[in-house]
């Protein structure tokens, strides 16, 4: 019979060496897309506090979808993360084409560069097995997030144009 302080140790050497909140049980905390994600909320936020609601709106279902999509791969998530997608990158090309006489043409550019990083790292990585669908994961998710935060950085210069 193993004593008590024999049974503890035997349970610490089981446990894996990281936060205790990252799994392999719990993916949901593991998903680096899933917190970037959430920066989209920020998006929602300073649309609505500015006055901009459709704005708001769709970035409040953005969030949601892009939520579900990375935790739920499914074709149906896909779809509706993409519509959503869309609809962002169509009101914010609209949104940016009436405020493009503004005094901030540094603004205007720098949006411009922010849309064409996100086209760089997801439709030309699709085509060509890169960025977001490099052939290793971990990779790819990383600049899957890197494009969330600069998506976000871009509707948040938009918005406060």
């Amino acid at each position: 019979m193993t004593s008590i302080l024999e049974d503890e140790e035997n349970i610490l050497e089981e446990v894996p060496q990281m936060a205790p909140f990252i799994t392999e049980k719990n993916p949901l905390f593991s998903n680096p897309l899933l917190w970037t994600s959430l920066i989209f909320s920020t998006n929602t936020m300073t649309a609505y506090f500015t006055g901009q609601f459709i704005y708001s709106i769709l970035f409040a279902c953005l969030t949601i979808s892009s939520l579900f999509v990375h935790s739920y791969h499914t074709l149906t998530t896909n779809l509706i993360d993409k519509f959503f997608i869309g609809c962002i990158v169509l009101f914010g090309g609209y949104t940016l084409y009436k405020k493009r006489t503004t005094s901030h043409p540094i603004a205007v550019i720098f949006c411009v560069l922010t849309f064409l990083f996100c086209i760089m790292v997801y439709i030309y990585g699709f085509f060509t097995n890169q960025f977001c669908f490099h052939p290793d994961c971990n990779i790819g998710n990383q600049f899957h997030a890197c494009m969330h935060i600069v998506g976000s950085i871009g509707h948040h210069a938009i918005i406060l144009l």
